[in-house]
């Protein structure tokens, strides 16, 4: 039976390597491969299928109609197209055997790992492996990480791991913006922009003091996993993020840096925070008590005190009452106060926001003395300076560790730069779908909000409100298209936008476009749509697939 495929599978784990160049043979450069494999129930075979070649050409589709328990190896070959299929293995990875057309048998370190269902949407470090038994799951080598059994709980299905991981395409990719004609509307993230914005903010802090990359958001839309590893890489010394599931999302990934979470989450995390060795924010004795009481007898868990200096938001009033509630805090059981942190609210504000700053730092470090004071404790990370501090602020403002986030994708957060240079790390680009022409007196869009005053040629990109183009934007953006800027007119549709062509006769259909990232600024944009930067980098939504450069 060594030809046969098994059609009874009991137990699917998914898994973590540690070499991630294994992973790339098996993705095939960014080919998305989708393989049916023998029905347990129906006893059939079904659809075998490759997307699309890198250069969006379909390779094969093939169905098989033949209906038995089980199809020997030979005749699964057959059925598939055995030349065209192991070309395409090949090209990715001529060492690469292909022994069973549903599944890859992978030599590494003296081991074998029989591995199906290469997920196109998942992180590049994990794998869905299937274990004919339990035994196989406890032989699994040392250097494969368990993550978790899929087939047992809900929230690991591959459903919810297709929404939860980010897009990441693969290292040296031909699936880019010039390559792949099929490709509707795209983001490039250039991660060599991060480092040097990296570099040029960690220069600005004192020698010893941490520069802590915030990657909350996903990354403000750039991706959390590619910005969080490029920031390891650097050497970083802490994350932030927002809510536990972001950072056990990087956890998962294979990130190994401390990673604080800025959000107040629910007590119920606590013993997963824990295990995971993340830390969580603390701005109320209520919280602290409700964290401490949820964890287990044998657990502690990192947390940063949060006081309230004058944003508004969360935190201990940094005052005598609140500094005796954080002082009860940092008794309980289970916490280990590691740091403690503030956030300005006028730093973005040069100028006009100097006071203010001044002042909220004054009573940061007031409330810091005498928390420290009165508990007999020391807070070992201090923390309080964002982007704005960071560019604008004094250099003691920096205390152990900055927490630069906007600036880290390029942005400023105010107009004034200090001479900072900062390089933007997304261009939003798209393709021209169709090119239309209308006559003197034609109405473009929904409301007619746009009337043609001449003959007109008009681009549609496909590219709209739900992908993060602001409806706020009609009648207001240009785009750069064959090297100059194009009025958008009409109504941002939800999936569409239109652009006015006329004077532009070598825009074709294919023709690429640059929303923002190029001759127009993503500052530009948010002026226009009277919001900031974070929030157009934000709104990216998740079906813009992320191309990553550098």
């Amino acid at each position: 039976m060594e030809n046969t495929i098994p059609l009874e599978i009991e137990r699917r784990f998914l898994i973590r390597l540690p070499d991630e160049g294994l992973l790339d043979s098996l993705a095939l450069g960014r080919t998305w491969i989708e393989q049916t494999y023998l029905s347990a129930e129906a006893g059939t075979t079904e659809r075998v299928r490759s997307r699309r070649s890198p250069g969006g050409t379909p390779v094969y589709t093939h169905t098989v109609k033949k209906r038995r328990s089980s199809l020997t190896r030979e005749e699964q070959e057959e059925a598939i197209g055995r030349e065209e299929y192991e070309t395409l293995l090949r090209r990715a990875d001529p060492a690469l055997k292909v022994v069973r057309k549903t599944r890859w048998r992978i030599p590494f370190e003296g081991h074998t790992l029989e591995v199906d269902r290469f997920p196109f949407w998942a992180d590049r470090a994990l794998l869905e492996v299937e274990l004919r038994s339990e035994e196989e799951a406890v032989a699994l080598p040392e250097w494969v990480q368990l993550i978790r059994e899929v087939t047992q709980e809900e929230a690991y299905t591959n459903r919810s791991l297709a929404a939860s991981v980010p897009y990441e395409p693969l290292p040296g990719s031909t699936f880019s913006g010039g390559a792949d004609p099929m490709k509707r509307s795209w983001a490039e993230i250039d991660l060599r922009n991060i480092e040097h914005n990296y570099r040029t903010l960690k220069a600005r802090l004192p020698e010893k003091a941490i520069c802590l990359g915030v990657v909350k958001a996903d990354s403000y839309g750039h991706g959390a996993l590619p910005v969080a590893r490029r920031l390891q890489a650097l050497g970083c010394g802490y994350l932030a993020v927002a809510t536990p599931d972001e950072a056990a999302q990087l956890r998962a990934g294979g990130i190994r840096l401390p990673i604080l979470i800025l959000g107040p989450g629910s007590p119920d995390c606590a013993p997963d925070l824990a295990d995971l060795g993340v830390t969580q924010a603390v701005g109320s004795l209520a919280q602290a008590k409700a964290l401490s009481a949820a964890l287990r007898p044998d657990q502690a868990l990192t947390v940063h005190a949060k006081l309230e200096t004058g944003m508004g938001r969360t935190g201990f009033p940094a005052d005598e009452a609140g500094v005796g509630e954080l002082c009860q805090a940092m008794a309980l059981p289970g916490l280990d106060f590691e740091g403690a942190f503030t956030h300005f609210a006028m730093a973005d504000v040069p100028g006009a926001g100097d006071a203010y700053t001044k002042e909220q730092y004054a009573r940061f470090r007031r409330g810091i003395d005498m928390a420290q004071a009165r508990s007999g404790k020391t807070f070992r990370i201090v923390h309080c300076a964002n982007s704005g501090a960071v560019i604008h602020t004094p250099l003691e403002y920096a205390c152990d560790m900055a927490r630069p986030g906007i600036a880290l994708y390029g942005y400023f957060p105010d107009e004034v730069t200090e001479g900072i240079d900062l390089r933007p790390v997304m261009a939003l680009k798209s393709r021209v779908a169709a090119v239309t022409t209308h006559k003197a007196g034609d109405t473009i869009g929904y409301e007619r909000t746009y009337t043609c005053r001449r003959d007109m040629r008009i681009a549609v990109l496909p590219l709209g409100y739900a992908d993060g183009l602001h409806r706020s934007l009609s009648n207001k953006l240009e785009v750069e298209l064959c090297g100059v800027r194009v009025k958008q007119i009409g109504r941002i549709c939800m999936d569409l936008c239109m652009l006015d062509i006329t004077d532009l006769p070598e825009a074709q259909v294919g023709s690429e476009a640059t929303v923002f990232g190029g001759l127009v600024s993503c500052d530009e944009l948010a002026a226009k749509a009277g919001t900031i930067t974070y929030e157009l980098c934000c709104a990216v939504s998740p079906r813009i697939p992320r191309v990553y450069l550098g």
